[in-house]
């Protein structure tokens, strides 16, 4: 699911929740390193994180990918 689509925002109530979903996105980046959603993904984690500098690296990498909303997210 979190590496078909790209998403905006992810609500999660606790970081163990955000923290397991980038496990998950890790293993499937490792399956797929050009999917703009997953890289999308995990720069949304990060920045809901406040890990804004690690964000900043995934979005980037999913816009240049063709993901043009990626970088709304650090923008917002």
């Amino acid at each position: 699911m979190y590496n078909e689509k790209s998403y905006a925002a992810l609500f999660f109530d606790e970081l163990g929740e955000y923290q397991e979903l980038e496990v998950r996105l890790l293993e499937e980046l490792q399956k797929d390193e050009n999917n703009p959603h997953i890289l999308n993904n995990l720069g949304v984690i990060h920045f809901e994180s406040g890990d804004i500098d690690k964000a900043e690296e995934y979005l980037v990498s999913s816009d240049h990918l063709g993901n043009r909303q990626a970088l709304e997210t650090l923008c917002d």
